[in-house]
């Protein structure tokens, strides 16, 4: 709270700011209904550039007339020349300076958790997106080998990937720290290998383990293609 209110203006200020702004704005415009928004709305406060109305719950079916394009220019007008410079209406439900200080404080809340699952989200996208990668260099490997017909060098090509694998695997601390994301994207990843070898995935991932286990793994170095493309891991 003590980040919200230093700023606010006192609500008996804003008051009477509301009651000489209602009588030009009442200058300007001929409805009836516009007249009654216009008095069952309580000045609250100014909040920087903002100056809010507000209405109780009774009268808050009234707001929707300050809000409308035909008249919000006409009061943002009279509050602004009462004021001395240019503000803008806003309009909350309650009509005490408390009521706005809550509502700030969990819109607030709202926004902190908003860029919190934000910030997460694009945590995970940005560690799916390296093993995507890591899964398109393999296909387009794959695309290129020589002699692909021969087990032995689908063999040395298993090998090869498991090294590429092993970088990104290394790169996250995979053992110690894999979640939900990390495992569901290396387990897409052995599909993408079991698919092009047409071999089980399952068997993929146990000689990936196997491989690591025995130290079989090495450092792979990128092809052109991938170099020109900026397809290199950088761990």
């Amino acid at each position: 709270m003590d980040d919200i209110t230093p700023q606010l203006m006192p609500q008996e200020q804003a008051k009477q700011i509301w009651a000489v702004a209602s009588e030009r704005i009442k200058d300007n415009v001929y409805s009836p209904t516009v007249f009654r928004a216009i008095e069952a709305g309580v000045g609250v406060t100014l909040d920087g550039d903002e100056f809010v109305v507000g209405f109780s719950n009774a009268d808050s079916p009234l707001a929707g007339h300050l809000r409308s394009a035909q008249h919000l220019s006409i009061v943002e007008a009279g509050i602004s020349s009462v004021v001395g410079r240019k503000v803008r209406l806003r309009i909350i439900d309650g009509t005490t300076i408390d009521a706005y200080i809550r509502l700030k404080e969990l819109q607030a809340r709202q926004s902190d958790k908003s860029f919190k699952i934000s910030e997460a989200r694009e945590k995970q996208r940005a560690v799916e997106r390296v093993w995507e990668d890591l899964a398109e260099r393999i296909t387009r490997r794959y695309a290129k080998l020589q002699g692909r017909q021969f087990a032995q060098c689908r063999a040395e090509f298993l090998l090869t990937v498991f090294s590429l694998i092993n970088e990104v695997f290394e790169h996250f601390d995979y053992e110690n720290k894999a979640d939900d994301i990390q495992k569901r994207a290396l387990a897409r990843v052995f599909e993408r290998v079991a698919t092009s070898l047409d071999i089980p995935s399952t068997i993929v991932a146990y000689e990936f383990y196997r491989a690591r286990e025995q130290k079989l793994l090495f450092k792979v170095e990128p092809t052109k293609e991938e170099i020109e493309k900026g397809k290199v891991f950088k761990g």
